[in-house]
């Protein structure tokens, strides 16, 4: 199956029929019933969601495509390790990567991008969250959940250069001959920049790579939780930051 199969199937009624069906097992097995028709607002190459009205309030559904149906097995074991922090499932079918989560309300983009002060707890929810996973970093590892070492980080970026650069500069996921030379002259500081983290005694933890405001939002209890794990990595908690000035946001319920 290839990634341009996953939309086809998930617009199809035999998948929407399926995971219907696990759906209103999952809720009736809960005492909760399904009040209302089940809508599929988002179908992405990445994911789909499906949105369940119930007489307990709206549950959503994900599901990835292949390469990133971790996410499920991720996120049920992040609540388990930092219970609070990320949004508790209601279920996970660990075979097909399928997510059922409880709304959590309005992110901070459906809300109103968010204060300085939201970005100042955002933030500071999920350092605290880096934190307290380093310990289990192999756990995380284990998920299905591919790890980026500081010390591993050159040889990949050099083997994404050279992929990309055979696509071309044509492919908009491509690289321009221009661009991948600019790439590979910078490798030299990339490789001083990781020995320099990898000596500097800071443990790997969960890196979100995604953090932005319609990925974050703040609970009831006013902390802020985290969704959306499709794209983390067990890597050196700095180096988001390190990459890019422009802070994004996060948090585990209805995106795809």
């Amino acid at each position: 199956m290839t990634t341009h199969d996953w939309p086809v199937i998930w617009a199809g009624p035999e998948w929407r029929a399926e995971v219907s069906a696990w759906i209103g097992d999952v809720l009736h097995a809960k005492g909760c019933r399904i009040t209302g028709p089940i809508e599929q607002p988002r179908i992405q190459f990445w994911s789909t969601q499906l949105v369940v009205p119930s007489d307990r309030g709206r549950v959503w559904l994900k599901q990835n495509n292949a390469g990133q149906s971790f996410e499920a097995a991720l996120v049920a074991r992040l609540a388990e390790l930092a219970p609070g922090r990320v949004v508790e499932p209601i279920a996970v079918d660990h075979e097909r990567g399928l997510l059922l989560s409880p709304d959590q309300g309005p992110t901070l983009r459906e809300r109103d991008g968010g204060t300085a002060a939201d970005w100042t707890r955002v933030l500071a929810e999920f350092g605290a969250l880096q934190r307290q996973l380093s310990p289990y970093a192999a756990e995380i590892a284990a998920t299905g959940r591919p790890g980026l070492r500081a010390r591993d980080t050159p040889a990949y970026v050099e083997q994404r250069i050279d992929e990309l650069a055979r696509l071309g500069g044509g492919d908009p996921r491509g690289l321009s001959r221009e661009d991948a030379a600019a790439a590979t002259m910078a490798l030299p500081e990339l490789v001083d920049a990781c020995t320099e983290l990898d000596a500097s005694g800071i443990p790997d933890s969960l890196q979100h790579n995604d953090l932005h405001d319609d990925s974050a939002f703040p609970s009831v209890a006013g902390a802020a939780e985290v969704r959306r794990f499709r794209r983390r990595r067990v890597e050196p908690p700095v180096r988001r930051a390190a990459h890019r000035e422009r802070v994004d946001g996060a948090s585990a319920r209805h995106d795809a």
